[in-house]
């Protein structure tokens, strides 16, 4: 019996350190584990496009960027005072990004980079005939994260906000678009909305583009860029009505169209309608036209 005892009690001592040992290991193995899902996490949170508000007000956001084949804008982001978010998550792929910021729905000074936007949350691709599509067209600022930059942050500070708001009347220079912008301008200074298209030469090329809905006392921007050539045509109607135009005839049709060429419109398929012509200056950079009553 007393052999026997003993021997229960060398017993119970080698158990109980085997189990210590492996609660200590799993205790390791969990610290670890820990350790590395931190590290992974604190991977993934500093990459990607951060915006972050460090105003006093609300800034409701929006981005642009160019997306596989088009220009693609997002929106909204809603960030409270000292909070940020991440829009564009994972490494950045793209140098230039874009942003409009808003407070209330109020007035944003952008670079003239112009996306399609829309007042409920929304994703959109494409940049242009954003009218057309019942969306607004709205002026964004460029962003440029680095040539390898997989990080960025955006802080949205008072001193850059208030360079976004637009300056009082008396303090803006009156400058015509044509010396601030380039591309055509066709601005509307009837009382009507006018159906705007335009044609033009290109290389070798005959060119007829259409339709821009242009409300009155409105802009609407018809080619971006520099210009390419001096001479240019155009043809406004209302509610498809006539237009005195007698320096050329261009193909159009009644959708949204590009036409090259402006013979043999009929035989496919399309109208044949009247131009004017306009100058545009021997600067080939930007041009207004103003269509008065």
């Amino acid at each position: 019996m007393p052999t026997m005892k003993r021997q229960a009690s060398l017993a119970l001592p080698t158990f109980r350190a085997t189990h210590v040992a492996a609660s200590r290991w799993n205790i390791i193995v969990a610290k670890l584990s820990a350790v590395l899902c931190l590290f992974l996490a604190s991977g993934q949170a500093h990459a990607g496009l951060e915006i972050c508000n460090d105003t006093g007000d609300v800034q409701s956001v929006s981005i642009g960027y160019k997306g596989e084949s088009e220009w693609t804008s997002e929106g909204w982001w809603v960030l409270q005072p000292g909070k940020c978010s991440t829009p564009v998550s994972g490494d950045l792929e793209k140098r230039y990004y874009y942003y409009r910021a808003e407070v209330s729905g109020g007035a944003f000074t952008g670079g003239n980079f112009f996306f399609c936007t829309s007042t409920a949350e929304y994703t959109i691709v494409g940049d242009d005939q954003c009218a057309e599509q019942g969306y607004d067209r709205e002026d964004f600022s460029e962003i440029d994260t680095g040539k390898t930059g997989k990080h960025f942050v955006l802080r949205l500070t008072p001193d850059l906000m208030a360079q976004k708001q637009p300056k009082p009347k008396s303090q803006v220079q009156p400058k015509p678009p044509t010396q601030t912008q380039a591309g055509l301008t066709v601005c509307n200074k009837t009382e009507d909305t006018q159906a705007i298209s335009i044609g033009y030469k290109l290389d070798e090329a005959e060119i007829s583009e259409g339709w821009w809905n242009v409300e009155p006392g409105a802009c609407k921007v018809v080619i971006k860029g520099k210009l390419k050539t001096r001479y240019y045509y155009y043809r406004a109607e209302v509610n498809g009505g006539g237009f005195d135009g007698q320096d050329a005839h261009f193909c159009t049709s009644p959708e949204i169209y590009t036409i090259e060429g402006r013979d043999d419109c009929s035989g496919r398929g399309y109208d044949r309608e009247a131009f004017r012509m306009f100058d545009t200056g021997d600067t080939l950079y930007g041009f207004t036209l103003n269509l008065v009553p």
